[in-house]
């Protein structure tokens, strides 16, 4: 007579999964008909490097603020060195970036003059020098500009040319003194001398300056 082999005992799938739970802790058991079991260890370091919703970062190389548009890195913080805003337009260059107000005589590294970020290359000095003279205070009434002739072009971004203001002077001009009909009498009292009138005249562009100065732009 054969002898007698031990009958194989056929476990639940909830009985079977829970001696699967049992396993020694940090295994992790792979079971080929879809069932595994992770363990608590690793179970925790899934959900410590778990992010719900990922946010794009965007490199900020001049540390200005305001990121690359095409350098980017998906996380749920900052990394360093990154942030949220991705709309510079030179991140090389800290002067460049949306909203900048300021206007310069020195290009970015790439020649633009753009450093307000909205494509386009605006003059800060457009006045030309003139000097007219103010019919109700006879002063100096124009500001300083360029020294051009009317037919010369405004400087353009970064170019030199002469700039000039009014120093209008003011000057005192003596009226002409009457030619006397007789030369005083020696023995008569002293008469006190009365000064003439003078007027005040206002002459423009007298003592005009200038200088060179670079077109600034933004």
């Amino acid at each position: 007579m054969a002898p007698s082999r031990a009958p194989i005992l056929l476990l639940p799938a909830a009985l079977a999964g829970l001696w699967l739970s049992c396993a020694k802790e940090g295994a992790v058991v792979d079971r080929r008909d879809r069932e595994f079991v992770v363990s608590e260890q690793g179970r925790a370091k899934a959900d410590e490097g778990a992010c719900a919703r990922p946010l794009t970062f965007h490199v900020d190389a001049d540390r200005d603020g305001f990121g690359d548009p095409k350098k980017t890195q998906q996380a749920c913080s900052p990394p360093a060195g990154h942030v949220e805003d991705g709309t510079d337009c030179a991140d090389d260059e800290p002067r460049a970036f949306p909203g900048q107000k300021q206007f310069f005589a020195t290009p970015r590294p790439d020649g633009s003059f753009d450093f307000d970020c909205d494509g386009l290359q605006s003059v800060r000095l457009t006045l030309r020098a003139s000097c007219e003279e103010n019919p109700d205070t006879k002063h100096c009434a124009a500001s300083s500009g360029w020294d051009l002739r009317p037919s010369d072009k405004i400087p353009d971004c970064g170019q030199a040319a002469d700039w000039a203001w009014n120093e209008c002077r003011t000057e005192l001009i003596a009226e002409p003194t009457p030619a006397e009909a007789a030369p005083p009498d020696p023995a008569a009292p002293p008469v006190i001398s009365i000064p003439s009138p003078q007027k005040t005249v206002s002459r423009c562009w007298s003592g005009k300056l200038a200088w060179k100065k670079r077109q600034l732009c933004r």
